[in-house]
């Protein structure tokens, strides 16, 4: 399950650089403790480390100190080290069998779910890298669930500061019975969007249900 794991670093995961040598670290960041832990499980299965979870704010950070994934996510995977939300994308080494884990990881992060004016499900993804919603959306195609694809300057704010600035923001939306074929085909990791979207199709009649009158989703 690395595909998944990559796409949660690349939404949501950092490789701090540090002035000093010998810092091996890794860390993730959410606002919902219950994912948080599932990141950290996640990691430590796939890595043999002991991730640890702090509160900073109202968010949960799943950090390592590592050596050996370290070299393994800048080395083997090819991640950069420092900041990298403007030009992350989907690495090479993510297998083609990999690509709907990848996703699932990039948008359990990145993305929200939501209704319309029209009282539809819609799912968005929001990012600053261009590469990284380009590749979601040529995945997305790969299996296809139409898209629309969109991008704005818009302001925000770092997390840990008050200070506000403008950037540019890629967007990528999922409407209707499209957003009902990403569900069933894709799905989402979180469990928090995972019940908002099972949620959002229990109010609304005609979508994804079988003949029983529940929603239906695809292993």
């Amino acid at each position: 399950m690395y595909g998944l794991f990559l796409g949660i670093h690349c939404a949501d995961g950092s490789i701090p650089r540090y002035a000093r040598k010998n810092v091996y670290w890794w860390e993730f960041c959410d606002e919902d403790e219950e994912f948080a832990k599932m990141v950290a499980a996640l990691v430590a299965r796939l890595f043999d480390v002991r991730p640890r979870i702090k509160k900073r704010g109202n968010r949960y950070v799943v950090y390592v100190q590592s050596k050996q994934m370290w070299l393994r996510l800048t080395q083997v995977f090819n991640l950069p080290i420092g900041r990298k939300a403007e030009t992350i994308r989907m690495p090479n080494c993510v297998p083609a069998s990999e690509y709907k884990d990848f996703v699932d990881g990039v948008i359990s992060c990145d993305g929200v779910v939501f209704t319309d004016a029209g009282k539809l499900p819609r799912i968005r993804l929001r990012v600053r890298s261009k590469p990284l919603r380009d590749d979601v959306s040529k995945v997305l195609e790969r299996f296809n669930i139409h898209h629309t694809l969109g991008e704005a300057v818009e302001r925000t704010k770092v997390p840990t500061s008050d200070k506000i600035y403008e950037s540019k923001f890629y967007r990528l939306d999922i409407y209707g019975s499209n957003a009902v074929e990403y569900f069933k085909k894709i799905g989402f990791w979180h469990p928090k969007k995972t019940r908002k979207f099972w949620k959002i199709l229990s109010c609304r009649c005609g979508f994804g249900k079988t003949s029983t009158g529940a929603p239906s989703r695809e292993s």
